[in-house]
């Protein structure tokens, strides 16, 4: 089941954590993928949320997270923008985004009525297209964000925001 709770890791190369424990991943500098897609792997979840801190980290892979997380609680600081070039988890629902420093989100499979919430001053892009049923729920920051046949309502917030419309 693990007892690992907190797991930290700063510039790093491809990075697999399993522990059904885990509540709080930090993550900084040059990351290649972080693979937590395994938490464990109990009958019966430990965790449904998990905290992720941020400080000016890029990630050139993706961030897996279990399935069994349906809620992730982004704490974005530093004094550069971070990227994740893939954010995996199916089945979350939701994906909240705090902080004063930006993040970008490249690719993303989560849930099919996943909502982002930011409350980030900074600002938060989402790369891909929401789907259909996805939301956004913006802050402060200059948001980013792009919809193609989303049937729900977008709320950008204040910033200087930008809604890219596609017809996919």
């Amino acid at each position: 089941a693990g007892t690992i709770t907190t797991v930290t890791l700063n510039n790093a190369g491809a990075a697999t954590i399993n522990s059904g424990a885990l509540t709080t991943l930090n993550l900084g500098g040059t990351l290649t993928t972080v693979n937590a897609g395994t938490l464990g792997a109990l009958t019966t979840a430990a965790n449904d949320t998990l905290a992720v801190n941020v400080t000016d980290a890029t990630s050139t892979g993706a961030l897996t997270i279990d399935t069994d997380i349906t809620t992730i609680n982004f704490n974005v600081t530093g004094t550069d923008e971070s990227t994740f070039a893939d954010l995996v988890n199916a089945s979350a629902t939701a994906i909240n985004i705090a902080g004063d420093a930006a993040l970008t989100i490249g690719a993303s499979t989560v849930d099919a009525e996943a909502v982002y919430t930011s409350t980030n001053t900074a600002g938060v892009t989402i790369t891909p297209a929401l789907g259909v049923e996805q939301q956004f729920v913006g802050a402060a920051g200059d948001d980013s964000v792009s919809v193609g046949a989303t049937t729900t309502a977008i709320n950008m917030g204040a910033g200087d925001d930008t809604v890219t419309i596609s017809t996919e």
